[in-house]
């Protein structure tokens, strides 16, 4: 994605107020400001750079992720640890957080800058009025975007749609059914003007702005809201947009995998049909060189593997990247929704874990196999019958072959390749000498252990007898399963294994039919959400299991409850969950059952809001009169 030259930037005179920091400063001499915004070129870099939160912001570091995910009854922190209690468990969440200034920050800074887009279209010379239109569509559907974040995560805030000519020192607040109408209004003209197809990949189009349009009308059905143009209910809305989207995917170019697995495979992660809008990240070895447009979400989820060297596993390797920043684990209610039929629980959680070999690279690590000795067996709960036999390295990473991965055989005598090594068939053989440990989903009892040459656990065996997260240090409560969804295998390492180069979903097919189902059952049309949902469960299972009473289900299974289980089945980790219970009002039920210590500290009348910027507040002249959000 081209960025915004300079001087362009300077013609805005905009992102260096209340709103966020300044661009680069450049003050060019013989073309002025305007002059470039009214070229082809210069107005295409404005609307390119509308873009620039989702990759270089949003999407790529773990500060919009835990606003999205954290403090809901999918994750806590890993051994109770402190980090982002704020938002992890609400403990002194205030203006002053980090996180908070951030979100505030990449989002007006940039809705700004769409601002000037649709402003500034009618100057722009020579481009043919619909290629026009489909520019400024492009700019409006983001913009909804961002106020879609704005509106859920601080209510009721100051609504820009006209280009900022110079700083607002005493904003007013608008209201939540006023933001809601302007954001309907621009995915509207979105979905009117983009065009099915753009020949980049990334960039918003219709099946974009129809996505979003249904996904705002169903968290706006929350307050009740009336759609202006139809006089319909915002549910209403919710069901009929999602619907259309889901009755005329050919139409709109939009696609839904018919295996789950294919969803997050390796090979699909840059052009992924199933995406109706992703953050593009940079490629491999062009835009990675300069460190740009990366994505470190993986090592949010990755336990520190280090903890286990006698097994052979380390802190920092080609495989599993820098194991060190383990935050995300998953309550047990996460791991325990997915039916046992359910395959979205094995593509979505690395549950085995694999030594590796390589000779190359930026490090040797030798083709060597890990014996179990009497102090390995009595560590791990490993049965004395495997003394002396061998852990092989499962992966041989070929640093003379442009980085490829190959996978080895039992025996670790020969290999051949694998395109995606981290997906390791679970459950996994009993007899398997490649693998270190083994979380296993169904029950195994000590003596199916006993019958494993490898650390064998059970999800119950990772928590405390209370079935939450201990803060217990020992060899069964420092792994978890790990989410994969961010787990692009191969070259794809910048920055010391740090931080991977992929793109990341903000939005897929699957959620159409996840709101279509929960819009009817508020319209109490439980037959056709079971309908919409049986599209997801069938092709989460193999087909001798896709039936009644097993994978299948029918309009008696059909409630919000249910729904909420579903969304975390499909939608685990990808932004949604703090959404999801705000939109249900089913924090309280949800945390008093899976995350007591979030619970404990969750107020209803504050927390459904996250106070508002207080280096926003520090630079208004009105900021007594504007005020934080209750409570804050």
């Amino acid at each position: 994605m081209k960025k915004i030259c300079s001087k362009v930037a300077v013609a805005l005179g905009i992102a260096a107020t209340l709103h966020g920091c300044a661009l680069d400063e450049y003050n060019p001499s013989s073309v002025t400001a305007d002059d470039a915004l009214q070229t082809i070129e210069g107005f295409t870099n404005l609307v390119n750079y509308c873009y620039s939160p989702l990759n270089s912001a949003l999407f790529s570091n773990a500060d919009y992720l835990t606003a999205a995910e954290a403090g809901t009854d999918l994750w806590t922190t890993a051994n109770k640890k402190s980090y982002s209690n704020q938002f992890f468990y609400y403990e002194d969440l205030n203006s002053s957080v980090g996180y908070v200034f951030k979100l505030w920050r990449a989002a007006y800074n940039i809705i700004h800058t769409c601002n000037a887009v649709v402003e500034r279209a009618p100057k722009v010379k020579d481009m043919p009025q619909a290629e026009l239109d489909a520019k400024v569509a492009e700019a409006r559907c983001l913009r909804a975007f961002y106020y879609s974040i704005l509106v859920e995560q601080f209510g009721d805030v100051t609504l820009y749609l006209e280009e900022a000519k110079e700083p607002n020192l005493k904003p007013v607040r608008s209201s939540v059914a006023e933001i809601y109408a302007a954001i309907v209004a621009d995915l509207k003209f979105a979905a009117d003007h983009l065009p099915v197809k753009n020949e980049v990949y990334g960039r918003v189009v219709k099946k974009t702005a129809k996505g979003l349009l249904s996904r705002v009308y169903l968290q706006g059905s929350a307050y009740m809201l009336t759609d202006d143009q139809t006089g319909k209910s915002y549910v209403e809305m919710a069901k009929i947009t999602a619907e259309d989207l889901i009755d005329n995917m050919a139409a709109y170019d939009a696609h839904l995998y018919t295996d789950f697995a294919d969803v997050f495979s390796n090979e699909n992660n840059r052009n992924n049909t199933e995406a109706l809008f992703v953050s593009t990240g940079a490629k491999y070895g062009t835009d990675a060189a300069n460190h740009m447009y990366f994505c470190n979400h993986f090592r949010s989820f990755l336990p520190k593997l280090g903890y286990y060297t006698d097994l052979g596993l380390i802190e920092k390797g080609m495989v599993y990247g820098r194991a060190n920043s383990w935050v995300f684990q998953p309550t047990k209610y996460l791991l325990d929704v997915f039916d046992e039929k359910d395959n979205r629980y094995y593509e979505s959680f690395i549950s085995a874990f694999s030594n590796y070999s390589c000779e190359g690279w930026d490090q040797t690590y030798q083709k060597q196999a890990k014996t179990i000795n009497q102090s390995v067996c009595d560590k791990y709960g490993i049965s004395e019958k495997f003394l002396n036999t061998k852990i092989y390295p499962r992966y041989e990473w070929d640093a003379a072959n442009n980085g490829d991965m190959y996978v080895w055989n039992a025996t670790g005598t020969s290999y051949t390749n694998e395109i995606d090594p981290l997906m390791i068939k679970c459950p996994v053989a009993e007899n398997d000498s490649t693998i270190s440990i083994f979380i296993s989903k169904e029950y195994l009892s000590e003596e199916e252990k006993a019958k494993r040459p490898y650390f064998c656990l059970n999800i119950e065996d990772l928590y405390g007898e209370d079935g939450f997260v201990t803060d217990a240090v020992n060899v069964k409560t420092q792994i978890c399963p790990t989410l994969r969804k961010y787990f692009w295998t191969g070259k794809e390492y910048v920055k010391d294994y740090q931080n991977k180069t992929g793109n990341v979903f903000i939005m897929r097919m699957a959620e159409i039919y996840l709101i279509a189902a929960e819009a009817n059952i508020m319209l109490n049309n439980p037959a056709k959400a079971a309908e919409q949902i049986n599209v997801l469960r069938e092709r989460a299972c193999d087909p001798a299991d896709f039936v009644e009473g097993v994978m299948k289900v029918t309009a008696n299974d059909m409630n919000i409850d249910f729904i909420l289980d579903e969304r975390a089945r499909e939608l685990c980790g990808e932004y949604s969950r703090w959404y999801d219970l705000k939109r249900t009002g089913k924090f309280e039920d949800r945390l008093a059952a899976y995350n007591p210590i979030a619970k404990g500290n969750f107020n209803p009348a504050k927390h459904y809001l996250r106070p508002i910027s207080q280096d926003f507040l520090n630079q208004i002249e009105n900021s007594s009169e504007y005020g934080n959000n209750p409570g804050y």
